[in-house]
């Protein structure tokens, strides 16, 4: 028998390696003669490219790209055995902790990092691309990347828009000319990993649910719908694609919807991507328990998130699953279906700067993981 731990990170704390290995430190401190298997793990967010990383061979490459405000940084994407796979997370280039809250204006942000990093790619002979669409700090329906990759967009002077790709320029946009683009986009097939379900505009959508985390007030949100309709009208008259109706398009910012329309790409879930890459299903034969966390769980837990996606792979074969959390905010309505109990790792109210320390954070995953492993061996 074994215990599966596959954690997602403690976003600003721990990473899902780091969450893991305090986990396994908990459970043999319990258990030393029980097998413990741990999987990186990620829905498409931040650490991603790790969780696709584990195989020889694998590698990592870093690119000068520019971050969502324009500003020159390096970032890093991730390289398969094969050597034509590219797994590359949007947050690296472009993601929402790389700009100090004071800075975030989503309206002049821009994807346009992330289709550098997949010239840079390319350009390396990648021709099969995995796009993580978490923790992004845009929303410009990907037409930033667009424009990295050659596509050129008019406004309705019918003059090029010269400028990167933000929020601000969306209901701008009356003509996509993909004439220029980077030829070898025609060799190239592409995966959007999810983390969220939400669709492209609407109340659900990419604006009202996550512009306000980005930095938007109530009027930038309204700014940012126009122009994401637009950008859907556009696309049903181009691409005879209605990017409204598919689920998962408003991830990243509508990211997801802007690489299913104009680079044939599939979206998927992020976390179901990761659980197929480490033969999950296989994996989990003759397991004890799977156990499974993330810095918080609350009620977009089941939108596409860690837990919830470990949780449905693993129920229907009767195993159970253990969450565990820094913060628990979940209603009985929003329960994962699943998912067997969630377990919050705080022993007590922590100040929040203490909370999120590494060394505090472990300790405490340790304690929570080797007190669940008392339901399950006797004479504990």
């Amino acid at each position: 028998m074994k215990i599966i731990i596959a954690i997602d990170s403690f976003k600003g704390c721990l990473s899902s390696s780091e969450a893991a290995e305090a986990a396994a430190k908990g459970i043999t401190a319990e258990w030393p003669d029980i097998n413990v298997i741990r999987i990186p793990i990620a829905d498409g967010g931040e650490g991603t490219i790790d969780a696709f990383l584990n195989e020889k061979g694998s590698r990592k490459i870093a690119a000068m790209v520019h971050n969502q405000l324009m500003e020159p940084m390096m970032a890093e994407y991730g390289v398969l055995p094969n050597g034509t796979t590219a797994v590359i997370e949007m947050a690296a280039a472009n993601g929402l902790e790389l700009v100090p809250i004071a800075q975030r204006d989503i309206m002049n942000m821009t994807t346009f990092g992330t289709g550098e990093m997949i010239a840079d790619a390319i350009r390396r002979g990648c021709r099969h691309f995995i796009l993580g669409a978490g923790g992004s700090g845009t929303c410009d329906a990907g037409f930033g990347m667009l424009q990295a990759l050659g596509f050129r967009f008019y406004d309705k002077n019918k003059r090029l828009i010269s400028s990167p790709i933000t929020g601000n320029l969306l209901n701008e946009i009356s003509n996509i000319d993909e004439e220029k683009t980077i030829p070898e986009l025609e060799e190239c097939n592409f995966k959007v990993a999810a983390d969220v379900t939400n669709p492209f505009c609407g109340k659900y959508g990419a604006a009202f649910v996550f512009a306000r985390q980005k930095g938007a007030g109530a009027i930038e949100i309204d700014l940012l719908e126009k122009g994401l309709r637009n950008i859907v009208r556009l696309t049903t008259e181009k691409k005879r694609i209605n990017i409204a109706s598919l689920q998962g398009a408003g991830a990243g910012g509508g990211f997801a919807g802007g690489c299913a329309a104009y680079l044939g790409a599939k979206i998927t879930s992020g976390i179901d991507i990761v659980l197929q890459h480490h033969h999950y299903d296989i994996l989990i034969d003759n397991t004890l328990f799977v156990l499974t966390g993330e810095g918080r769980i609350d009620s977009q837990t089941v939108g596409g998130k860690v837990v919830s996606g470990i949780a449905q792979a693993t129920f229907k074969r009767g195993i159970p699953v253990f969450a565990i959390a820094g913060d628990v905010n979940l209603s009985h309505e929003d329960f994962p279906k699943g998912l067997t109990a969630v377990f919050p790792i705080q022993p007590s109210p922590v100040p929040y700067a203490k909370a999120i320390t590494k060394d505090f954070a472990a300790d405490q995953i340790a304690r929570t993981a080797g007190q669940i492993c008392r339901i399950f061996k006797p004479g504990i």
